[in-house]
């Protein structure tokens, strides 16, 4: 007997679940700069691998404490406005104005 046998293909019926549109255009805002700043910090890890040192805290730096170090910076870097990347994000999608009134209902747009 094969041990694999026949397995029947549980995923010909799966989809996706359809993400959940942000509830606020300030939980959008927030999820776009943790976004950037993760972003950012894989580029300062590229950078930090183009150092003399190979890091950012010079030669005889931990590298746990250099990645919290990098971590961090990206943080500040993205809530500073970063690269601009969690703007495109926003601009992207289809959110109410700041102060504009929210109706609860989903938007046509998909």
């Amino acid at each position: 007997m094969d041990p694999l046998g026949y397995l029947p293909a549980p995923l010909s019926s799966w989809r996706p679940a359809r993400p959940d549109p942000p509830r606020s255009r300030q939980e959008a805002e927030t999820v776009a700069r943790e976004l950037e700043a993760v972003f950012l910090s894989e580029l300062l890890k590229s950078l930090e691998a183009t150092l003399p040192s190979g890091s950012l805290l010079g030669p005889g730096g931990s590298p746990i404490r250099a990645g919290l170090v990098r971590d961090e910076l990206a943080r500040f870097l993205a809530q500073q406005g970063g690269i601009g990347l969690a703007d495109v994000i926003l601009n992207s999608l289809d959110l109410p104005p700041e102060g504009g009134e929210e109706s609860g209902e989903p938007s046509e747009k998909l």
